[in-house]
């Protein structure tokens, strides 16, 4: 959900002051834009999962967590097959 919510910029209701949910560091956000942009076949054809691969080995292993990226992702339009085709990806980089 965490990758959802800094995708959607949903509101953290759970706080005494209602708030954003934290910004994300900006090679994260320009990774995981790239990211979206390469989804649009869901990352199931060749060349979405060569630019996937691409990218995801830019990001540090810390910035690798596959709930996160396909909550992103998903937050940003992509499908949830296409999220788990990126989870599957991102697995094997690690």
């Amino acid at each position: 959900m965490a990758g959802w919510a800094v995708a959607v910029g949903a509101e953290d209701l759970t706080l005494p002051a209602v708030g954003t949910a934290a910004p994300l560091n900006s090679v994260l956000v320009e990774a995981l834009e790239r990211l979206v942009s390469y989804g649009n076949n869901g990352w199931g054809d060749q060349f979405g999962k060569q630019q996937a691969q691409r990218v995801l080995a830019d990001l540090s292993r810390e910035w690798r967590n596959p709930e996160f990226i396909a909550g992103y992702v998903i937050g940003k339009g992509r499908s949830a097959r296409g999220a788990k085709n990126l989870q599957a990806i991102i697995r094997k980089l690690s």
